[in-house]
Parts: structure tokens; sequence; C-alpha cells
């Protein structure tokens, strides 16, 4: 969006900006947009419930516009960050909450790349992105990244071209066996665990040519309804258009004195919610958003499967460090263990595989996490029930908690703690009562864990 611009805005411009438009929005929230430092979900594998045979054109691929802006010079104005910024999230974060197409924007600079929106540094270079991507991909080898690369701003002090620098980058000993080298679109299971180029600088020599691509990419709207207008007649073309044939559909705008990259993503992604959530689109294809939040995000991963695991939501404060207690693949939980007293101190889940035949079989229990405060309980939920959510009380920490369970043949809800609703824990927080959709159960807890546990955030899915 700020491609033109040579040079930081000069001071009497910025102070004209800072008299017409608010600078971004500090950390405002919604199942929608995202501007804190984390995004509340958690599909971190989720094409590992993905047909290999199903090609990367019949996805619906959350993307971001921008991926590395987040951060930029220090010296940079309140007022020119509202402008330049575009996510509030850093790469693997990102990542971790489903994203999978990354818009890397580069300028050549020593015959290096470092990371630019138009004039401005955002403090990474492509080295960071290629070592975090490969990191991810190690760690998850089903899944695969697109990666538009698109020369940015300026060159400078470089004795090659930039085509000849990003063929240096892919064949490095530590990213090259990582790169797919074709121009095609490929099916998934040709891909997983590879970066998949959408070249945008030297016309598909070096990946898919990013021109032979069906493109909605009108960054210069007037206002966010006029460019939601763009994004829908966009998904209309997706949901009936050629299965071979990728879409791409840029939620991101800004309009220059008016409305930044926020204002239009704050507008432009809860449009969009709202008319996939009403079920008008099955194919979305690619969706590259500024600031998406976690309800958009799992919108379209879920598009991509039914047995994809989607997240319940966050419960609980923002201290400890993150860790989990997981079901093992083919098994679901039906109950808890850990320590409480007046908080839950630690927690983990009981989980039973289940047969082939559908019936429950034998027991695992996942780690618990936590402190060793309070004292030891056990529940599971009554015979042939498994749990389908959560319900108790959390402030700073998760205060209280109980299970919703159901027996898989019928869904019916009813709680499986000896007649009694309540699993453990004290009355403090404000009470809370989260359900998995019909017909999914609870198979991971994400969690925030120190001597107590501080937040919880369950993940639902079906069994295939």
């Amino acid at each position: 969006m700020l491609s033109n611009f040579r040079r930081p805005l000069p001071p009497l411009l910025l102070l004209l900006l800072a008299l017409l438009v608010p600078a971004q929005r500090a950390a405002a929230q919604s199942q929608s947009y995202n501007s804190g430092a984390s995004i509340p979900t958690y599909h971190p594998d989720w094409m590992r419930w993905v047909p290999d045979s199903t090609s990367l054109a019949a996805l619906s691929l959350p993307g971001t516009h921008d991926t590395m802006a987040n951060d930029t010079e220090w010296y940079v104005s309140g007022v020119e960050r509202s402008w330049v910024l575009a996510q509030s999230v850093e790469l693997r974060p990102q990542l971790d909450a489903g994203i999978r197409v990354l818009d890397i924007r580069a300028r050549h600079v020593g015959d290096r790349f470092t990371m630019h929106h138009g004039a401005y540094y955002l403090r990474a270079n492509f080295d960071d992105v290629l070592a975090t991507a490969v990191q991810f991909l190690r760690e998850r080898p089903s899944e695969t990244l697109l990666m538009r690369i698109k020369q940015e701003h300026s060159e400078e002090n470089s004795t090659r071209s930039f085509a000849a620098t990003f063929d240096w980058y892919r064949n490095a000993s530590a990213y090259s066996s990582f790169i797919w080298r074709q121009s095609y679109i490929p099916s998934l299971g040709e891909v997983r665990g590879k970066i998949v180029i959408l070249d945008d600088f030297s016309n598909g020599q070096y990946g898919i040519p990013w021109s032979s691509l069906n493109l909605q990419d009108v960054w210069d709207a007037s206002n966010p309804g006029s460019k939601w207008e763009l994004v829908r007649n966009q998904l209309t073309a997706s949901n009936g258009g050629a299965p071979n044939a990728m879409y791409v559909n840029f939620l991101s705008a800004s309009s220059f004195f008016y409305y930044n990259p926020s204002d239009f993503a704050q507008s432009v992604n809860a449009s969009t919610l709202n008319y996939l959530a009403a079920g008008n689109v099955q194919r979305t294809g690619v969706m590259m958003m500024d600031f998406p939040g976690a309800a958009l995000i799992d919108t379209l991963v879920t598009r991509n499967s039914p047995y994809i695991p989607y997240t319940l939501p966050l419960r609980g404060g923002s201290g400890g460090a993150p860790t989990s207690s997981e079901c093992p693949p083919g098994a679901v939980a039906v109950g808890v263990h850990g320590r409480a007293g007046q908080y839950i101190d630690r927690l983990g889940l009981v989980c039973r595989y289940v047969n082939s035949d559908g019936s429950l079989g034998s027991y695992h229990y996942a780690s618990a996490q936590g402190g060793d405060g309070g004292s030891y309980f056990e529940r599971t939920c009554f015979s042939g029930m498994v749990i389908v959510g959560f319900h108790g009380r959390s402030g700073a920490y998760v205060d209280g908690l109980g299970m919703h369970c159901a027996r898989p043949a019928t869904w019916n809800i009813g709680y499986g703690v000896d007649s009694s609703p309540w699993l453990a824990g004290g009355n403090g927080g404000a009470s809370f009562s989260d359900l998995c959709r019909n017909g999914s159960m609870v198979t991971r807890l994400r969690l925030r864990t120190w001597s107590l546990v501080d937040q919880m955030q369950p993940l639902c899915a079906r069994l295939q």
C-alpha cells in the first residue's frame, strides 16, 4: 500500500495526518479482527485432515497481506505506523494459528533481501522468514506454505539481479530441500512439507506465476464498503469458478488521509465473516487479510474438511507459559485429572482410544500441566460418554472447572461427575460455559501455566 513512498513521511504531512486520521487502535479484538500480540486460535496441522489428492486450487486458504508488517523501526511515529503495519502478530504465531499463504515484500540491498513495506524496513530479513518457515515445516510435515515473493522499494548496492539473489537463497543448503521448484498448481500431497513459491518477480521462472492467478487486489479502495463489494464479488467467482483455477482475494486496502489498513480490516473482515457464516461460499480460494481474527481464520480452515479441529474460547488470563495436554491420534477426552484448591493448579486430559466399532477402549492419561498446589483430583464422564465442552469460572486464572459430557450416539448433554456438574476449584471469576459443535468432541487442551492454570482453550474435533 505504501509502495509509492520513497522515504518516511515529512513532518508537515505527519502533522496533517495526525489531525485528520486517528492512529491505529490499540489491541482491539473481535471475532474477525485482531490487533493483539497473539491470535486466540490454533491450527498448526490442519492440512493433515485434507486428502493428498486435493489440488491447492480447491482449498480455502487463509493468508496475510504484508505478512511481515507487524513491526518497524523504533523511530517511526505512531501515525506512520498506523499506515505501515498490516499485522500485529509475528510469523510463527501466524502459522500456528492456521495461516498458510505469506505475502513477502523484499527489498534488494547488498545482494540480500530485507523485508519492507514501501520505504519502511520491517525489522526482519528473508533469512528470518525462511528459517521460521523451514522450522515450522520440520515440526509439521503435513503442512505446506505458499509464499508470494514481490520486489519492494528501490535496490541498493547490489551486483546481481533480484531473481539471481532469490536463486541464491533457494539453493542455500538450509532451505533448498524445502522449496518446491515447479510452476504448476500442485496437489497437496505433492507439496507437504514444502514452500510453494508464487512468483511475482520473474513471470514464473521460479514458481507459479503470480500473473496466472485470478486476482482481486484493489488496495486503494475509496472506503470499506466499496472494498467489501470487490471481496464479495471475488468470493462469488471463486465459489463457482473452474476447480483447477486458483483465486486470490485481498481483503486489505487503505485510502490515504481517510481510512488506514486497520479501519478497512475491522469493517471488511467482519463483513467477510458474516457472509461466510451465512453459508454463501464453500471454496474461498486464497484470502489475504490484515489483522485477521480467530473466528475468521477458523471459518476458512474448517471449510477444507469436517474433521479439522477448531478451538473454543480462551478462558483465564495471559500469565504463565504456553503448553498443552493432548489425546493421542485416535483417542478422545473422557475426563480430566490434576490438582485444585481455590484455583485449578494443574490440569490434564484423561483419554480413551476409539475402537473400530465406535466403542471406547483403553485409557491414556495425557500429561497434566501446572503447579503442585491444591489436592489431586480425577473425574471422568459417565460410562460411554465423552467431553464435549467445559463450564466453570475464570478471571486472571481458571478458578473452577466442570465438564459437559455426551453420549456420541445421541449427543444429549449430561454431566458425568458423580451426579454433580462441578469438577474442582474455587468460586472466583466469572462463569462460562462452552460446547463443541454437534458431532465433535474435545481432543486437546491449549494451556498457559506456571504455579496455576492461567488459561485454557479446548480444541474440538470429529473422529474420522
